[in-house]
């Protein structure tokens, strides 16, 4: 919030292109919209998914193990780097 990362993306691409896909399709065929933007998810979840499969984590302990909090942040981790750089 303190970096207002949400307002400097949406300043980045804009609202033009969802606004008008959105418009053209039409709720009627928003599963058909929702298929049309494919390419555009996976662009956008590709260097997501790089830095997930490179990651190696820490070891796994039984379920309700508070070791295992170590696995959750080094993915944490490793997506807020991916996001600031």
């Amino acid at each position: 919030i303190t970096r207002k990362a949400f307002g400097k993306g949406v300043k980045k691409v804009g609202t033009a292109k969802q606004k008008a896909k959105t418009i053209l399709k039409g709720i009627i065929r928003w599963p058909e919209g929702v298929r049309g933007a494919e390419d555009d998810m996976r662009a956008g979840m590709e260097p997501v998914v790089k830095v997930l499969e490179a990651l190696t984590l820490p070891e796994r302990f039984p379920t309700g193990d508070v070791r295992n909090i170590k696995r959750v942040e080094a993915i944490q981790q490793a997506l807020h780097k991916l996001k600031t750089g």
